[in-house]
């Protein structure tokens, strides 16, 4: 009998580190909000929390703005995002053979991630229209 492997991948950090380019979205929803930047160290931990989550995240603590600016500032940050998501995004090292390896292999893959899926589809579409994926 033959066994048919499948292997799920989770996006950011996995296969590519989308921190920079998270980092510059928050940042300008900040800067158009009247709010001061972070640095990547400051927001590393927020990053895989979601949009909604990164827009909270100051001075170490969890502090949420009224709901309707943080929503204000989420849609903000998903359409600057969306707009610039592979600008200084980077596949994690050994991805790109990995894969490769996989579809030799003749291994499923997929892919599962918090990312609203039209922003994770444009990503993993434009890695691979580079031919990079």
């Amino acid at each position: 009998m033959n066994k048919k492997l499948t292997i799920l991948f989770d996006l950011d950090g996995t296969l590519v580190d989308t921190a920079p380019d998270l980092i510059r979205a928050h940042n300008h929803v900040m800067k158009k909000f009247g709010y001061p930047s972070k640095s990547i160290d400051e927001l590393k931990n927020a990053v895989g929390r979601g949009a909604k989550a990164m827009m909270a995240k100051d001075n170490g603590k969890w502090q949420w703005f009224d709901e309707k600016i943080q929503n204000e500032m989420t849609s903000e940050f998903i359409s600057f995002y969306g707009k610039n998501i592979v600008n200084e995004s980077t596949l994690i090292n050994g991805v790109k053979e990995f894969l490769i390896w996989c579809k030799k292999k003749e291994i499923s893959m997929a892919v599962c991630t918090n990312k609203q899926e039209h922003l994770a589809i444009d990503l993993l579409k434009k890695y691979h229209e580079n031919q990079v994926l």
